[in-house]
């Protein structure tokens, strides 16, 4: 086949879709949607993705995932990936990140399973929605009280303790990952989470 014939082939073929996003990516979508963290859209497009995309396919999933509804696929809700040079975006990362702030994220991604990520992007999507229900503001880093509350609802939904610490165990995590001031410092937040401890471990033995 000539190269003319395979070029007109080409062009007629369908484009395909992008390749879905890997859980951690998909995490630090929905972090980028928030309004203190949009810096991490600027980091996003560096690597060639387009946030506005991930964050669609990143709620379809979760829907399927613990509705069980299928997924319709990731329409765009409208949000423009930020491709110029951003001075104020580049300096979030660089304080945040590290001078390589989409290398540092790389390899973050290979740090844990993609379970992992699944389970921290599984706490921070109920964490988001808790926050918004509740009438809290958007605010990074999370203030303690809004980590108290989070467990407290948690806990009155009669949540397995694993659960609850493994939603948590999201936050922290992202708290490191960012720079944040570490949520176990608090004494509330330690004492909450050894509570959580002792009664998984009771809930264990029974």
């Amino acid at each position: 086949m000539s190269s003319s014939s395979s070029h007109e082939v080409s062009s007629m073929m369908p484009a395909q879709p992008p390749e879905s996003p890997s859980p951690f990516w998909q995490l630090l979508a929905l972090l980028a949607d928030e309004p203190d963290l949009r810096w991490l859209d600027w980091v996003l497009c560096q690597r060639g993705a387009t946030p506005g995309w991930a964050r669609a396919e990143t709620m379809a999933f979760l829907k399927e995932e613990e509705e069980g509804v299928p997924s319709s696929g990731g329409a765009s809700r409208g949000h423009r990936c930020i491709v110029d040079d951003c001075p104020l975006c580049r300096s979030q990362a660089h304080l945040h990140l590290g001078l390589w702030p989409l290398e540092v994220l790389e390899l973050f991604e290979g740090s844990a399973h993609p379970n992992i990520w699944r389970m921290y992007r599984r706490g921070l999507s109920r964490f988001l929605t808790f926050r918004k229900e509740a009438g809290l503001p958007s605010v990074w880093p999370v203030p303690v009280e809004q980590i108290r509350a989070f467990l407290v609802a948690l806990d009155l939904q009669l949540l397995p303790s694993r659960q609850i610490l493994g939603d948590l165990a999201g936050l922290l995590y992202i708290a490191r990952m960012l720079r944040f001031p570490d949520p176990l410092q608090d004494f509330g937040i330690s004492r909450m989470v050894m509570a959580l401890d002792m009664r998984g471990d009771i809930q264990q033995r029974s």
